[in-house]
């Protein structure tokens, strides 16, 4: 077995330094993208050297949130590692709890990346917007939220048809009972008040009575009253006598 060992050496000469940035992104679980659904993230840093001399490019991405408050920063290639000419390096770092500890990632957020690199020393600078948004479980509770309103708003219907539908029937019995309550009344008034026969007028023969009979009913009267008063003028007499 043998071993071998790399050496990198400058010789004199002109000397052209030249570092570009030819990605920075921001990914989750290997996926990469302006929009994630939760932490932690990755920076992912692809320097492309176009200069005639190794580079050891050293540098930092700092994070901020929407309101421009500094989230945390991370170093890039530390240890430093070289990026030899006419080559591109990838360079990769989490922002993770180790970085920011118990913070949990919501809403926008921007990173700005800076880079130095030869001698003497240059910079170079790249940034990106990134958003995490838990859009999964706001999705969830949106359609929950969503098919809630449809049961509420169906509930709330059949509640207002049940209502309406007891007042209606409590207006029926009311409209019934008056109903019969004015009959009751209506029969005892034909009870109490009952309604007198018309009197029949009498008629031509009835009014005008036969003469016989007047005469047999007049007759009959007259002698008695003579009789009654014959025995007075008697007992008169009499009572003159034994005087």
């Amino acid at each position: 077995a043998s071993l071998g060992a790399l050496v990198l050496f400058t010789v004199n000469g002109k000397i052209n330094h030249d570092l570009s940035i030819k990605e920075f992104s921001v990914n989750h679980g290997g996926s990469s993208g302006t929009v994630l659904e939760s932490g932690p993230v990755s920076f992912v840093v692809r320097a492309h050297n176009s200069g005639n001399v190794h580079e050891q490019p050293i540098g930092q991405v700092s994070v901020t949130d929407m309101f421009d408050r500094k989230v945390g920063a991370v170093n890039i290639n530390s240890p430093p590692r070289n990026i030899l000419p006419s080559s591109t390096r990838k360079f990769e770092q989490a922002l993770d709890k180790s970085v920011i500890g118990n913070k949990k990632l919501f809403g926008r957020y921007k990173a700005d990346l800076k880079l130095t690199y030869g001698n003497p020393e240059q910079t170079v600078t790249a940034s990106t917007v990134f958003w995490v948004i838990p859009y999964r479980l706001i999705a969830a509770l949106a359609i929950a939220l969503v098919a809630l309103f449809f049961i509420l708003r169906s509930a709330l219907r059949r509640y207002n048809r049940r209502i309406i539908e007891k007042a209606r029937g409590s207006d029926q019995g009311s409209s019934t009972g008056s109903g019969a309550a004015v009959g009751d009344r209506d029969g005892e008034d034909v009870v109490e008040t009952p309604e007198e026969p018309a009197e029949e007028e009498p008629t031509e023969e009835e009014s005008t009575p036969e003469p016989a009979e007047a005469e047999e009913t007049s007759a009959p009267e007259e002698p008695a009253e003579e009789e009654s008063e014959k025995p007075e003028t008697k007992k008169k007499k009499s009572s003159k006598r034994k005087k």
